[in-house]
């Protein structure tokens, strides 16, 4: 509760009346300041009450690629006089006066989860010199996904590979070793490579894969100050592009980080969270084809050691998602 401009001009020209009337003893200026300032008092405690209506929000979608439009609509119920409705999304106010149905674009165009409200509804006395504002409805959260640009898949040895180091990544048989790497927990004692460990110090076991299966690693490059924000977002919507590919195509697939860690949930998920942190060298594990998102122009050499093939998507410079994802789908058709 506080007193609009019209109030507060009666709040201090109540105030001098009242204590000059009294001062110098005129009776009359006096009753006028007292009259305005009850008259005060009764509009703050009229717009305490919560007014009589319900407002609901919903949202259309809930759920949105960033930069597509979507919309919150106001409900009041009942519908009468014209109430003032006031919404936070994303820190951005918005107004909306109406005693029907009211609505107004939300922000996309920043990828992540938006937190949205509660709404308020303001009620004014009717003479005007006091504004309140209630709670109503429970908060919400704007879900705002990466893009999904048109992709290919690309599990499997490309026709023509982009730019990067890159060779046939198809994993060999199930009774064929692939090579030999570090011991994995979980990893079978049958697999275990002696010679490989009485050299190297370390466990090492075969590592043997199927053949009839094709993977896909979409390493994000995380790490602070390697991509521009602009860049970094081009980079997120190019590693959902591909995902969202090899998804479609029954391609199995997973999500890495810099630091090497596999997020656990849904990418579009893990995405509409990713931010940029930390710094290092990065690292992943695994075989099959290796797909390196970042800013720089090679892959470490150690990569190229883990995965069958590595090919290097480099943006920044002029060089988004769209023009990373036409060199790649030329090379995969």
């Amino acid at each position: 509760m506080r007193p609009t401009r019209r109030g507060q001009a009666v709040l201090i020209a109540g105030t001098v009346l009242l204590a000059g009337g009294w001062w110098l003893r005129y009776p009359l200026a006096a009753l006028i300041g007292a009259a305005g300032l009850g008259a005060l008092a009764v509009a703050l405690l009229t717009v305490r009450r919560r007014p009589p209506v319900e407002v609901t929000r919903t949202i259309s979608p809930a759920q949105v690629e960033r930069g597509r439009p979507a919309t919150a609509v106001l409900t009041v119920r009942p519908a009468g006089p014209e109430v003032e409705i006031r919404d936070v999304v994303a820190g951005q106010v918005h107004v909306v006066r109406t005693g029907d149905t009211g609505e107004y674009p939300l922000p996309t165009g920043v990828r992540g989860r938006h937190p949205v409200g509660p709404l308020e509804v303001g009620r004014e006395d009717p003479l005007g010199l006091a504004r309140g504002r209630h709670r109503t409805g429970s908060a919400t959260t704007l879900v705002v996904y990466p893009r999904q640009l048109p992709a290919r898949a690309g599990g499997g040895p490309s026709r023509r590979t982009p730019p990067g180091p890159a060779t046939d990544d198809l994993r060999r048989g199930a009774a064929e070793p692939r090579g030999i790497r570090e011991y994995e927990p979980g990893d079978e004692v049958r697999r275990m490579h002696w010679r490989a460990t009485a050299h190297t110090g370390r466990l090492m076991v075969r590592d043997l894969g199927d053949p009839r299966q094709a993977r896909l690693t979409v390493l994000l490059d995380t790490r602070a100050g390697v991509l521009a924000a602009g860049d970094f977002e081009e980079a997120v919507d190019l590693a959902a592009s591909l995902l969202g590919a090899a998804g479609r195509a029954g391609l199995p697939a997973r999500l890495v980080t810099a630091d090497g860690r596999e997020p656990a949930g849904h990418f579009l998920e893990v995405l509409a969270g990713v931010r940029q942190g930390g710094a290092g060298t990065l690292a992943a594990r695994g075989g099959g084809r290796l797909v390196l998102i970042t800013g720089e122009p090679r892959a470490p050499a150690a990569l190229g050691r883990a995965f069958d093939s590595v090919v290097v998507l480099a943006l920044g410079r002029g060089a988004g998602a769209e023009q990373a994802l036409r060199v790649w789908n030329e090379a995969h058709r």
